[in-house]
């Protein structure tokens, strides 16, 4: 990169301070920290992810998101500060919804207090783990172990770890990046590496445990701004680490740890809290239960003709297997989208549904009732159902279109709707009118606020 370049504010539209957060509302959108979450949600889902540990969790900001996507039923928290973890806590509680739109499946998040330089056996066996923004804040013997421990001895079947990208803070004036008073994003930070230093550890470590790893990011900057500037990659760096299944390790013994350099796994983080979210139990339901319940939703799943005076949609109708896997009732009695297919091959469906071979679509194999919509009655279509007597003492402005269809004086409020919004607004402005008074008369006795 060429630093000797000329680069000035309005170029660049630097902010004024450091923090991601004000870098969000200055170059990205949407914000770099709902860029960043959405990328390992969205990479946990496609490789079809269940059990999660998000190391680092801070207060949950990433865990919240994957709490609402049912495909995970086992999630876990693992902080080194307790106070975060406290407020993680309380923002992953159940909401109204949850207890009202009951998921299908169970879920549990677990939220763990300790040191990432400590194994524990308990965080072997997941699928995922996600570490994000967290490497940067580690002491050298902690990230030095880091490694060892998640991707030798817990071996997730995928690790996605993001750090910040050192290269792009020639964006912001106060870090004062390429110059020997150059800053940090954030004063906990320990280390910001460029790509080549973050590729070449992530390569190494790769290499080293039988992982597979490839490079992303998010946050990019303005096209207005990138021209005037040599490429300097992602504001945000990502690793995606995926675990080779030819590559056989050594058994867990003591000798394997030794070779790791890191003790044996024990119990040793603090098992701060569980939560476990309220689901549908019910169970049992048969592939006849299951088809009905599809025909009952399908008047609702196919768009009507154009011709109003059609009262029947002819035979197949096609309707995506997503669109019904997208309705709760549906994804309840189902618990999985495999027991869905299952029911539509069955000989229930006969007659009734075809599905694709592909599994993606079915065929409707039958004449489908319009539903009937009940339209929306207006006031001066009830007109004649109420009375003149009853209409005159009222001052509802609703009665307001049927007392003009039947040609009865209007109240001054029903003539003037801006009546009330006026006074009020009057009102309010002797209030401030007031205060402000008030407020001068304690300048004036004591000179400050």
């Amino acid at each position: 990169m060429n630093l000797d370049m000329e680069i000035t504010d309005s170029d660049i539209r630097v902010v004024s301070k450091c923090m991601d957060q004000v870098d969000d509302k200055t170059f990205f959108s949407p914000a770099l920290w709902r860029q960043r979450r959405t990328l390992a949600s969205t990479t946990l889902k496609l490789h079809n992810a269940h059990k999660v540990c998000d190391i680092g969790c801070g207060e949950g900001a990433l865990l919240q998101i994957l709490l609402n996507d049912t495909q995970f039923t086992y999630l876990a928290g693992v902080d080194a500060d307790s106070n975060v973890l406290s407020g993680c806590h309380y923002a992953c509680q159940p909401s109204e919804m949850d207890h009202a739109y009951l998921r299908e499946l169970p879920v549990e998040l677990d939220l763990f207090h300790g040191s990432l330089d400590q194994p524990d056996e308990r965080f072997v066996g997941f699928d995922a783990m996600t570490c994000l923004e967290v490497i940067e804040h580690l002491d050298p013997p902690v990230l030095a172990t880091f490694p060892a421990i998640v991707l030798g001895l817990y071996r997730p079947s995928l690790l996605i770890v993001s750090t910040p990208n050192a290269e792009y803070n020639v964006y912001f004036s106060e870090l004062q990046y390429g110059t020997s008073n150059s800053k940090f994003r954030h004063d906990d930070h320990r280390f910001e590496w460029d790509r080549p230093a973050f590729q070449e550890w992530a390569t190494t470590i790769a290499s080293k445990y039988g992982y597979n790893v490839t490079f992303t990011g998010v946050g990019i900057e303005p096209m207005d701004i990138r021209k005037k500037i040599h490429d300097v990659g992602f504001c945000s760096q990502f690793a995606i680490f995926c675990k080779k299944e030819d590559v056989l390790f050594p058994s867990l013994t003591f000798d394997y740890f030794a070779q790791l350099g890191v003790s044996p796994p024990q119990i040793r983080f603090a098992h701060v809290s569980r939560t476990t979210f309220p689901y549908f139990e019910e169970t049992g339901f048969t592939d006849a239960n299951i088809i009905q319940e599809i025909q009952d939703r399908v008047p609702y799943l196919i768009t009507p003709p154009k011709d109003s005076s059609c009262l029947v949609i002819p035979s197949g109708s096609i309707i995506e297997v997503d669109e019904l896997w997208s309705m709760l009732r549906i994804r309840q009695i189902c618990k999985t989208r495999t027991r869905l297919i299952d029911a539509l091959r069955s000989t229930n469906a006969n007659k009734i549904f075809e599905l694709s071979a592909d599994g993606q679509k079915i065929a409707v194999m039958y004449e489908v009732p319009v539903i009937e919509y009940t339209p929306w009655v207006s006031p001066t279509s009830t007109a004649s159902i109420v009375s003149d007597e009853e209409l005159a003492t009222s001052s509802d402005d609703d009665c307001k279109e049927v007392k003009q269809f039947k040609n009865l004086k209007l109240t001054d409020k029903e003539l003037n709707p801006q009546h009330n919004q006026t006074q009020f607004q009057q009102q309010e402005d002797q209030s401030t009118q007031t205060w402000g008074q008030m407020y001068e008369d304690v300048l004036a006795d004591t000179g400050t606020w």
